[in-house]
Order: structure tokens, then sequence, then C-alpha cells
């Protein structure tokens, strides 16, 4: 690995840390293993139902939760696979560009740092029952004219749009790669921009490399703030929804 700046806490580890996240994973461990021995017990069971209201509620939050987890540890292995040497990088993925290798990374951050919002409305639906559909569980279903009559607290909502608000040039990315099928990501160009002298017969020198290495941990630690600008309001609001479960 490179010298990226080493980090105290990875980002699934962050999440882990909510008041919320601890909760449910007491709570719902007794819960999914009775339900899961009941379903074997008796195969016409369906585990989606079974359970009183409370024990479902119980369920469903920690299934959203671990969403959230995955989408973090998701996050994790992108800054992994960034920071890989870029020695490392050709003698492994010999098969594609330099350029490609790290806009397929970057492309993952960027639609996975999306969901983000969603989720935490989806959370937020089934724990403190606003009532929301569920193809509405995302930022503009939340702020909708149909549910301004819904009880949602102003903070939570408020620190949701925040969240939203910090990520739109980066939702503006993501739609750009879902519509276009191609989107300038412009993280690494102060790198990139040298992997054309191999191409032309120039081969790199010691300062050339150290430059695009420089280069490179400066658009990796830009990544990193803006993963962490979104993920520490997300442990905020998490840590909400745990006084209200």
């Amino acid at each position: 690995m490179s010298n990226i700046e080493v980090l105290d806490q990875t980002f699934s580890n962050l999440i882990s840390s909510s008041e919320l996240g601890k909760k449910l994973v007491v709570l719902s461990r007794p819960i999914v293993a009775e339900h899961l021995k009941m379903c074997l017990e008796d195969r016409k069971l369906d585990f989606n139902s079974i359970g009183n209201p409370r024990e479902r509620l119980i369920r469903q939050s920690a299934s959203a939760y671990y969403n959230l987890i995955s989408v973090a540890s998701d996050l994790d292995k992108v800054i992994y696979f960034l920071s890989m040497e870029r020695t490392h990088i050709l003698a492994n993925y010999p098969q594609i560009s330099i350029k490609d290798y790290y806009n397929y990374h970057l492309q993952n951050y960027l639609i996975r740092i999306n969901s983000v919002p969603d989720i935490l409305v989806f959370i937020g639906n089934i724990i403190c029952k606003w009532g929301l559909k569920r193809r509405n569980c995302n930022i503009n279903g939340l702020t909708g004219r149909r549910n301004r009559k819904k009880k949602i607290d102003r903070y939570i909502l408020k620190k949701i749009q925040f969240i939203s608000s910090n990520i739109k040039e980066i939702k503006n990315k993501r739609n750009s790669i879902i519509h276009q099928g191609y989107a300038e990501i412009h993280y690494f160009d102060n790198s990139l921009c040298w992997e054309i002298c191999p191409d032309l017969g120039i081969d790199l020198t010691d300062d050339m490399k150290e430059y695009i290495e420089n280069n490179k941990v400066k658009a990796i630690n830009v990544i990193k703030k803006e993963i962490y600008d979104i993920l520490n309001p997300t442990v905020d609001i998490l840590n909400i929804y745990n006084k209200k479960l």
C-alpha cells in the first residue's frame, strides 16, 4: 500500500459506533435466532411475518441498518483499492488501464455514497413510523408535499437535507454515469495525465513517479473528507433514531 494517511477508524466502524447500531445488535440477535429456529421447525412459516409488532420492527430496523453497514464497508474497499500502489495495479490488473481502474472504483464510490440518504430515510420510516410508502423512502419523498403533514422530526429532516446538500455534486456525477453511461471524474487528473508517457515510449522518472503518488494521496484524502462529511452526521441521525426505538 502507498503512504496514504492512516485512518483512526474505518467507515464501517464509524457507523458501528452509533448507539443505534449497538442497540440493534443486542436486540435483534435473539429475535432473529428464535425466528429462524421457528421457520426451520415449520417450513410453512413466513420469516418476514412472524413475531409480534415490536419484534418485526427491530428485525426490519436491523436489516436496514446492516444495509448501511454494507455501504460503509464498500466505501472502505474503495479507499483500499484506490490506495493500491501503481506497480501493484499494473501487475494485478494488466488487462485494464490505470485510468479505467480508477474510474471503476470511483464510479462505485459515487453510486454507494449517494445511497446513504435513502437508507437513512428508510430506517427512520421504520423506527419513527412516518408512514411513507417504500418507494417514497428517499429525500424527495420525505420532503414532498404529500408528506408535509406527517410527524417528521424537523431536526432529523434538516440533518438529512444537510447530508443531501453535501453530496449534491456527487449525485450529479452519479446521474451522469447512469443516464449518459460516462462521467468525467476529475479526482485523479493530476496523476493520470502522466499515464500517456509510457505509451509514447517515455519512461517515468523517479521525480514523475513521486509527483504522481503525491497527487494521488491528495485526491484520496479529498475523497475521505467527502465521505466523513457525510458519515459523521449520519451517525448523529442514527443516535437520534436510537432514542426513538
